[in-house]
C-alpha cells in the first residue's frame, strides 16, 4: 500500500478555510466587544504605547490571542489523551470575562440608556427656566428705574415751574431797579428787595431739587438692593432644583429606556406570562451574544486544531 498524501483534499481544506475565517470573524467580534468595556473601565490609566496601540488594546489582543493558544493546547491534550482540566479552567475564567463584558455592553443599550439625554434635558429645562426668570427680573428692574426716571424728571419739572415765577418776578423787578438810577446808583432798597427775594427763592429751588435728586437717588438704591435680592433669591432656587436632581431618579422612567426593548419585553411577557424585566432580557441576550462570539471560535477553532492534530499524527504514524 502506498503512503497517504500528507495534504487534505480540495473540499476539506476549502471548509477548514471556511471555518478558520469564521473563527477569526467570531473572535474579532470578542475582542472589539471586549474592547469597548476596557477602554471605559480603565479610562483612567490607558495611555497610547505606540503607534496608537493603548493599553486596553494589548489587554483585550492578549485574552483573545490566549483563547487560541488555550484552544490549540486544549485540542493537542485531547488528541494525545492528556488530561485537560487546568487549560480548560483558564479557558472557562477567560469566557466568564467575555460574558462579563457583554453584560457591560448590554446592560448599556437595554438598562436606561438614554438616562443621560433625559438627565441632560432636565438640567437644560432648569437652566433655561431660571434664566428666564433672570431675564423677566432684569427686564422689570429696567422698566421701575425708568419710570423712577420720569417721575423724578416730572417732579423736576414741577418744582422748576413752582419757583420760576418768583424767580422770573424777582429778576425782572432788579433788571428795572437797574434802569432806575437816582443820585448815580441804580442799587437802592427796592432792588435788595428783589436780589434778597431772588436768592431766597433760589434757595429754596436749590433744595428743592436737592431733596428731589437725593430721594430719586436713595429710590434707585433700594431698587438696586431688590434687584439684587432677586437675582440671589433665583440662583438659589435653581441650585436648589439642581441639587434636587440626580440621574438616578430617571433610571426607571419611561423615556429613558431603549423603546424596542420595551415593546419586546411587552410581547414576552404577554405571550408567555412571565414578568421579564431589562434586567433579565439583559442577561439573556449578554449570554446570547457570549456563546456565540465565544463558543463559535471554541468550536470551530478546536475541530480545526483537532483535525489537523490527527492528520499531523498520521502523517507521522504512516496511516
Amino acid at each position: 500500500m502506498g503512503k497517504k498524501t500528507n495534504q487534505f483534499g480540495l473540499f476539506e481544506s476549502g471548509m477548514l478555510i471556511f471555518l478558520g475565517l469564521t473563527a477569526l470573524a467570531a473572535l474579532f467580534l470578542s475582542f472589539y466587544m471586549e474592547l469597548i468595556p476596557y477602554r471605559s473601565i480603565f479610562s483612567g490609566i490607558d495611555h497610547v504605547i505606540i503607534n496608537g496601540i493603548t493599553i486596553t488594546t494589548i489587554l483585550a489582543i492578549t485574552f483573545n490571542a490566549s483563547k487560541i493558544g488555550i484552544t490549540w493546547i486544549l485540542s493537542y491534550m485531547k488528541v494525545n489523551g492528556k488530561n485537560s482540566l487546568p487549560a480548560a479552567v483558564v479557558r472557562a475564567i477567560l469566557i466568564g470575562n467575555s460574558l462579563l463584558m457583554s453584560l457591560f455592553i448590554v446592560n448599556g443599550q437595554f438598562t436606561a440608556p438614554n438616562v443621560e439625554e433625559v438627565y441632560n434635558k432636565k438640567i437644560r429645562n432648569i437652566d433655561l427656566h431660571f434664566l428666564d426668570q433672570k431675564d423677566d427680573a432684569e427686564i422689570n428692574h429696567l422698566s421701575v428705574l425708568d419710570q423712577m426716571k420720569t417721575s423724578y424728571n416730572l417732579e423736576i419739572a414741577e418744582i422748576r415751574k413752582l419757583y420760576q415765577p418768583d424767580l422770573d418776578k424777582a429778576e425782572s423787578g432788579m433788571k428795572y431797579e437797574m434802569d432806575n438810577v437816582v443820585n448815580g446808583t441804580w442799587k437802592g432798597e427796592r432792588y435788595k428787595e428783589w436780589n434778597e427775594k431772588y436768592d431766597s427763592t433760589k434757595k429754596k429751588l436749590d433744595k428743592a431739587l436737592f431733596q428731589a435728586l437725593g430721594h430719586y437717588q436713595e429710590a434707585i438704591k433700594t431698587q438696586n438692593q431688590k434687584y439684587e435680592q432677586k437675582q440671589e433669591a433665583i440662583a438659589a432656587a435653581k441650585q436648589m432644583a439642581l441639587d434636587n436632581e440626580s440621574i438616578e431618579k430617571y433610571l426607571n422612567s419611561y423615556e429613558s429606556q431603549n423603546r424596542l426593548v420595551t415593546a419586546l419585553m411587552g410581547l414576552i411577557n404577554k405571550v408567555s406570562g412571565l414578568a421579564i424585566g431589562p434586567h433579565h432580557l439583559t442577561l439573556l441576550v449578554a449570554s446570547l451574544i457570549t456563546a456565540i462570539v465565544e463558543f463559535v471560535p471554541l468550536l470551530l477553532g478546536s475541530h480545526l486544531f483537532t483535525r489537523i492534530l490527527l492528520r499531523r499524527q498520521q502523517d507521522i504514524s504512516g496511516k
